[in-house]
């Protein structure tokens, strides 16, 4: 993997060079932010997009697969202190334990809003074409700030899990 940040006009013949000695032939590009955060730069920044797609077709005509690596649902949420950030996630669903407790940085992924927001961040690099988006299988929805909760509780689940079982 390679994350994106590292890469520009001066570092790029260098990562060139060490991926054809280690006989490479699928460049992973990393680092691209949440999926699901309007103030993300997947979907925030034009300049964003445009050094990522510039960089994949770069590698791409050099003759290597592209795939993009994206965060899982909960990942960077250790990071939840940054500015702003309590702010972009509070239009979602929190996690809800059996005891009631919500965590703040724990998002439920059955919340349509959640889902629909991680869906254009997809859509976008879908956009752009790669050879294969990889979802980081690390999702941590669940392990955050103290506030573990191994379910989710909140009335989406409750009214499936009432759907399933009756």
């Amino acid at each position: 993997p390679i994350i994106l940040d590292t890469v520009n006009e001066q570092t790029y013949p260098w990562f060139l060079a060490r991926l054809r000695e280690a006989g490479v032939t699928r460049v992973i590009l990393c680092g691209l932010g949440s999926m699901y955060r309007d103030d993300g730069p997947v979907r925030a920044s034009a300049a964003f997009r445009a050094h990522l797609a510039r960089t994949a077709a770069d590698f791409r005509a050099d003759g290597f697969e592209v795939a993009f690596w994206v965060n899982g649902f909960g990942h960077g949420a250790p990071l939840f202190h940054e500015s702003g950030a309590e702010r972009a996630v509070s239009r979602f669903t929190p996690l809800r334990g059996l005891d009631g407790r919500e965590g703040a940085a724990d998002l439920c992924p059955a919340d349509p809003a959640f889902r629909a927001a991680y869906a254009e961040g997809l859509k976008i690099l879908a956009g752009m074409h790669p050879d294969l988006i990889m979802l980081d299988d690390d999702f941590r929805t669940s392990i955050h700030g103290g506030d573990e909760h191994l379910c989710c509780a909140c009335p989406t689940h409750m009214a499936r899990i009432s759907e399933i079982v009756g």
